[in-house]
């Protein structure tokens, strides 16, 4: 059980509690891409007839719908427990771009017609034509400057051509919708690169997820929830009749916590999940594993931007937009504490 609890840990499991949580059936048209509460969920099929969303925690969620070529449609909608909730995608409408250039000399700003997004363009040499077939005015449009900038650009697959002299250089580029892409193309040699900064957020996000999963935090799941959700806390709240109140918020940190169990637990005034920590006693027989286990997790983080993850004495750390996980190990413990961001 306990190596199962360790090693598992990133392999996230699609198990729900049906009751504690929610799922959302999206109705829709094949690729549309599906974000909740700002996270990439996923994409709409034909088999589905758009997509499922599971273990939705109940209560107000923002959904977001992108589609090439159109404005992302997003709006709030209010989920209860053990509900299976139906949305149907609502209609798109076009919209507009905006090109501007960064750079030494001149200014120039003009508009073509699509939308939303961001991309950015460099180039070597700097002075170099660009085509988007797609967008209207946007054919040979001259590149004067360090940056080619369009904003509010279709969320999509984009094909764009870079013309320098007699050398023609075609790609095909990725845009997200709320999210900018950077474009580095070098005419002289052909290095292109692409990077887009949601790429990065969604690996952070499945990382913290599948660790949230395994251990089986849900930030700012009701109280009454997280106990049905999670077994092993709800047996450690027991044994505190009211708790203990800090700042505010209901407290619990047992001073003889058991080996690899819940060793904190924390809800704010509204009796919303917000600090969890989980122990791994360390033994001769599984020194050796766990530290493995440890320095593997700090690898990794070490592959996330500089902003999401950090390191110090105590350990390290990682955060997206929800939740901040903190790993930390000493000669008797590995520990692990999740947090609500604000």
């Amino acid at each position: 059980m306990k190596k199962t609890i360790l090693f598992s840990l990133l392999m996230l499991t699609s198990t729900i509690l049906l009751g504690q949580t929610a799922y959302i059936q999206v109705n829709g048209e094949p690729d549309l891409s599906v974000f909740l509460n700002n996270k990439f969920k996923a994409k709409t099929t034909a088999e589905y007839g758009g997509c499922i969303i599971e273990n939705v925690t109940p209560g107000k969620n923002l959904i977001k719908i992108v589609k090439e070529g159109y404005i992302a449609f997003e709006e709030t909608i209010t989920l209860k427990k053990g509900e299976v909730f139906s949305y149907k995608v609502k209609p798109f409408v076009k919209n507009t771009v905006y090109i501007t250039e960064n750079g030494n000399s001149g200014e120039t700003e003009k508009k073509a017609a699509v939308s939303t997004g961001k991309l950015i363009i460099q180039s070597v040499p700097i002075n170099i034509k660009i085509t988007m077939p797609s967008i209207e005015g946007v054919t040979n449009s001259p590149k004067t400057k360090d940056e080619w900038v369009v904003d509010n650009i279709t969320a999509g697959n984009l094909d764009v051509t870079f013309i320098f002299n007699k050398k023609i250089i075609k790609k095909n580029i990725e845009i997200i919708g709320g999210e900018t892409t950077n474009v580095f193309v070098n005419m002289m040699n052909g290095n292109f690169k692409t990077k887009n900064t949601i790429d990065e957020k969604i690996k952070v996000t499945h990382f913290i997820d599948s660790i949230s999963t395994v251990y089986k935090f849900n930030p700012k799941m009701k109280k009454e929830d997280f106990k049905n959700y999670n077994p092993q806390a709800s047996s450690l709240l027991k044994q505190q009749l009211a708790g203990n109140l800090i700042l505010g918020m209901i407290a619990f940190n047992p001073k003889t916590a058991k080996a690899d169990a819940p060793t904190q637990v924390s809800f704010d005034k509204n009796d919303e999940l917000v600090n969890y920590g989980y122990s791994i006693n360390i033994t001769k027989k599984n020194k050796l594993e766990v530290t493995e286990h440890y320095n593997k997790i700090v690898a990794q983080l070490k592959n996330f931007p500089e902003k999401n993850r950090s390191f110090g004495n105590e350990g390290a750390m990682v955060t997206d937009d929800d939740v901040r996980v903190k790993f930390s190990m000493s000669n008797k413990k590995f520990f692990i504490f999740f947090e609500t961001v604000d």
